[in-house]
């Protein structure tokens, strides 16, 4: 699940271009007019730290100067209708840390940070983003459209598939997947929801229903196919071992390093390859 809080404050689309690796012994609470230049400060050292590594230095000052206010743009829409809380803030700052890898942002890695802001309109009510509505235990909230306005809707969550199960999609490892359940009309016209098949378990949705992960050597159809650290290869149609760096590649799944680099700008000069997540391009460091 991409986490809502980041989207938001468009935190993805930053640390798309920026990262880094690290970790921290606890940031503790952060004020929240604090927040947006910790995140800032945090996301461009660690982007400069890369960009010495490929010889491409970085202006930290600009970086942290534009990114603060892209940051605080996203703060600035619907302030007033969420509450902050100033402890999960510090552990969402720790999470990003140790999840930043020169420019890749596991969002899955920092749940924390979707307990930053609380909404606080009820259902019924207008808003005008998700992050707004005051979350449910039991259902999934969100801001949706209406004939006459946009309010707080809640829809049921999608329930953790079992073998034979009908499935909506595969949730990957160390996936949460907390996300509206899809819905299918049955054949008597009523609507069920379908369920969400989780590779921890190991299950993957294969035509709609949830079926135990191939094993290595296995045939495959899906990049979320194969059990253990094997991946499914689109040419050959089996799940194979994971490729070493330096080894040819078409998408981050089948590298052990989860990059393949160069992937989403291939040439015929320059073909992907995996390669070390820790490596940025002189590209990314002109933000």
């Amino acid at each position: 699940m991409v986490s809502r809080v980041l989207v938001w404050l468009g935190v993805l689309g930053v640390l798309g271009g920026l990262g880094g690796c690290g970790k921290s012994d606890g940031t503790g609470p952060v004020p929240e007019g604090e927040l947006v230049a910790r995140i800032a400060m945090l996301s461009c050292d660690s982007l400069a730290n890369c960009c010495a590594n490929a010889n491409a230095p970085l202006d930290v000052a600009g970086c942290k100067e534009a990114y603060a206010a892209e940051l605080q743009q996203g703060l600035r829409m619907s302030s007033s209708r969420v509450t902050y809380d100033a402890n999960a803030a510090g552990e969402c700052l720790d999470e990003l840390t140790a999840s930043m890898q020169c420019g890749r942002l596991d969002a899955d890695r920092a749940p924390a940070c979707d307990r930053v802001w609380r909404g606080t309109v009820p259902l019924g009510k207008p808003c005008d983003r998700s992050l707004e509505c005051e979350p449910s235990t039991f259902e999934y909230v969100t801001c949706s459209e209406t004939s006459s306005a946009r309010v707080c809707t809640a829809m049921p969550r999608a329930s953790r598939g079992s073998e034979g199960e009908a499935c909506a999609y595969t949730c990957p490892r160390g996936g949460d997947c907390d996300e509206p359940a899809a819905q299918l009309p049955g054949p008597g016209g009523e609507v069920r929801a379908l369920a969400v098949c989780f590779a921890d378990d190991g299950l993957y949705c294969r035509s709609g229903t949830c079926s135990e992960l191939v094993e290595l050597g296995g045939a495959c159809s899906d990049a979320y196919a194969c059990a253990g650290s094997a991946h499914c290869d689109p040419l050959e149609g089996l799940c194979r071992a994971l490729r070493q760096d330096g080894a040819l590649c078409m998408s981050d799944t089948q590298c052990e390093s989860g990059n393949c680099e160069g992937a989403d700008r291939p040439t015929e000069t320059t073909p992907p390859r995996c390669g070390s997540p820790h490596v940025v391009s002189p590209e990314q460091c002109r933000p």
